[in-house]
């Protein structure tokens, strides 16, 4: 949803630079979609209530006693919002071990992080150090050129 608007405001399209991308994507969308029906579910009955029973001058301000409560809305109330818990959960979590578990033919390298920048090692002994330049008057660069890389593989 957020690759489509911003597809939308540049005028371009771009794909997922990694896989897990597209999963989280969905996983985003789920969650919005579920929070304005939720939104909806409890913004909408609330403000007609409000209108609906605001304060009259005569009438009583202590509301009526005599009903307790009703328990199958008191149980509609807690088994909805667990099952959309549980869901969100395990879908999450399925989306967190797939995300975990490596390729069968991943590489395996060695990434030490410093200030500003990496340095990866890779099997063959190669080191590259990819370190982030600021963007200075003599040193302009466009956003997605602001990473050097010194050294190669």
């Amino acid at each position: 949803m957020r690759s489509f608007t911003l597809s939308l405001v540049s005028g371009s399209s771009f794909g997922a630079v990694a896989k897990p991308y597209d999963m989280w994507e969905v996983m985003y969308e789920i969650w919005l979609i579920i929070s304005v029906i939720i939104y909806a579910v409890v913004a909408i009955p609330a403000l007609y209530f409000m209108i609906r029973y605001r304060y009259k001058e005569g009438e009583r301000e202590v509301g009526d006693q005599e009903h307790e409560g009703h328990w199958g809305l008191e149980a509609l109330w807690t088994i909805v919002p667990l099952i959309i818990v549980l869901y969100l959960a395990t879908h999450g979590f399925a989306l967190y071990t797939q995300m975990r578990t490596p390729p069968e033919n991943a590489m395996e390298l060695k990434v030490t992080a410093f200030s500003w920048g990496w340095m990866f090692q890779y099997p063959n002994g190669k080191t590259v150090v990819a370190s982030a330049i600021r963007d200075t008057e003599d040193n302009k660069c466009k956003p997605k050129e602001c990473y050097r890389v010194d050294g190669a593989l």
